[in-house]
């Protein structure tokens, strides 16, 4: 029997054993039993024991000698050959054995949504593209749906799902990259148990319990597109102004475990405690996709040197490029087409939102500072500056900025320099949480007017503290200083059209008014 194993799958282009295997690391290759009759290797890697780095430090300060304290990681891949295809089945650290882009990125989630049963669901993880990343883990004390754990389906990209199968004896599961087993295996039932993998991982069952699991379309690796994405991207990391892309983990962090990041062409003693794109690219100018996919970046132990993980640069890329009228995102190492349907719903909220009433002025000379030109923008509109006025009261929404400009009686004027996708989420989500605070708070409306009053006293009380405000009574202004500013808003990236929307729906939600427009970047 097989202990509960961590199982991957092959790219379907995988011919032989080598074509899997992670030659950089040192291990030992085993031939199974021919009684088994199964056609595959186990290998196991080779960990010396090493200190801890806290051990030196320890035994400078003690007056006897300290035990030996020695760490020492296991590791061992099980491959075999099933239903014509390559599974590997992981032990311990066996995942470093392996070519991580070998393997098919998202097996374990996609047959886990296929048999997870949709109200036994125990865990989920997501990834968010607003300002940056946001990666989440929700875990229910007891079993339910995903929605019961707070999953935003409107705005997050799922990334893991832990539950119990819907089939009878299979127990928990959980399903990533890999697909994670607790009960044990039967040896003996490896090539049945393979041929419902690949019909579980291309079933479309998903569709009960995670309807929006393919607004984000996977682009098969070696497609045409996916090579014609790929070197658009080794051009954008060539130019000196790159908009949009970052870095961000693959995947949830230990924190407690992680003392920073190590480059592999770093020192082995350089520990940084954050890292960057412009990072990288100092370290390797005009990188090659062969690079990306060679250099790595390494997540360091807190009590040593060692690698806790390590990925290549290519999966910790965030990046989005528009081809023609579809969008298409890199996220994990891979490279997702937006669903059509989709697309359309976000580009249908950005077509109707009205420029806004009042005009505009452009700033008085290119790249002016955001907060200059509020200034500027305030006395254009006989407006109150509030820029960086932070609405300090006690809300569940914590501290936020009411609005750049106040224009009375109605106007909550929020402003953004750049088109890039982190700049303009931010914008948006800024807007909502102000028009909410407004809306459900008296403190809130009591800081609005008291800011007011402080900076024009002639205005008198313009807010009514005591009561929600009545439908339509703010409207919510968005501008976008850009020499792009015809693409605003119907065209912006698709992560701020998709943050654009989801605002948009917000605000029709609490009835407030809303416009967005684009203005010069200079006269």
């Amino acid at each position: 029997m097989l202990p509960g194993a961590t199982i991957y799958l092959a790219d379907v282009d995988v011919d032989v054993v080598a074509e899997l295997v992670n030659e950089t690391e040192d291990f030992e290759e085993h031939e199974l039993d021919p009684a088994l009759g199964l056609e595959g290797r186990l290998l196991v890697g080779h960990h010396a024991e090493v200190a801890p780095g806290w051990v030196e430090t320890l035994e400078s300060i003690t007056a006897t000698a300290l035990p030996s304290i020695t760490t020492q990681l296991a590791s061992a891949a099980l491959i075999v050959r099933l239903s014509g295809r390559w599974f590997a089945f992981a032990f311990g650290q066996g995942r470093h054995l392996l070519r991580q882009d070998a393997l098919v990125d998202d097996f374990g989630l996609r047959v886990a949504a296929n048999t997870v049963a949709p109200s036994e669901i125990r865990a989920v993880d997501a990834r968010r593209f607003e300002r940056g990343v946001v990666l989440t883990r929700r875990q229910g004390s007891r079993p339910g749906r995903a929605e019961g754990l707070g999953l935003q389906v409107d705005r997050e990209m799922l990334q893991a799902i832990v539950g119990r199968s819907r089939r009878s004896g299979e127990g928990r599961v959980h399903g990533r990259k890999s697909l994670g087993v607790a009960r044990d295996i039967d040896l003996r039932d490896l090539n049945r148990l393979g041929a419902q993998m690949l019909a579980d991982y291309v079933s479309r069952d998903f569709l009960d319990g995670f309807p929006t699991l393919e607004r984000l379309q996977p682009e098969a690796k070696a497609s045409p597109m996916a090579r014609q994405l790929d070197a658009e991207l080794v051009v954008a990391l060539t130019h000196p102004d790159l908009q949009g892309a970052y870095l961000a983990p693959p995947a949830i962090l230990d924190w407690e475990r992680v003392s920073g990041f190590r480059f592999s062409g770093d020192p082995r003693t350089l520990r940084r405690e954050d890292v960057s794109l412009s990072d990288y690219l100092i370290l390797r100018p005009g990188p090659s996709l062969a690079n990306l996919h060679e250099d790595d970046l390494r997540v360091v132990d807190r009590n040593s040197m060692r690698a806790l993980d390590r990925w290549p640069i290519y999966r910790w890329i965030v990046w989005e490029k528009q081809l023609g009228d579809d969008a298409y995102i890199m996220s994990e190492g891979r490279w997702y087409k937006v669903n059509g349907q989709y697309l359309a719903d976000i580009d249908a909220v950005a077509q109707r939102i009205p420029v806004p009433t009042v005009a505009i002025p452009v700033p008085a000379r290119a790249s002016m500072p955001e907060g200059e030109f509020n200034v500027d923008l305030a006395a254009a509109l006989g407006g109150v500056l509030l820029d960086k006025q932070l609405a300090q009261v006690g809300t569940e929404r914590g501290r936020f900025e009411l609005c750049d400009v106040f224009v009375a009686p109605d106007k909550l004027i929020h402003v953004k320099r750049g088109i890039g996708s982190q700049e303009l989420s931010y914008l948006f989500t800024q807007g909502v949480t102000s028009a909410e605070g407004i809306r459900h708070e008296r403190k809130v409306r009591e800081r609005l007017q008291e800011l007011v009053r402080d900076r024009a006293p002639q205005l008198g009380t313009v807010i009514d503290v005591d009561t929600k405000p009545p439908a339509g009574a703010f409207e919510v202004v968005y501008v976008v200083v850009d020499s792009a500013h015809a693409r605003v808003p119907s065209s912006i990236p698709f992560f701020a059209r998709a943050s654009l929307s989801r605002a948009i729906r917000t605000l029709d939600e609490m009835d407030y008014r809303y416009s967005a427009v684009g203005v010069p970047d200079g006269p």
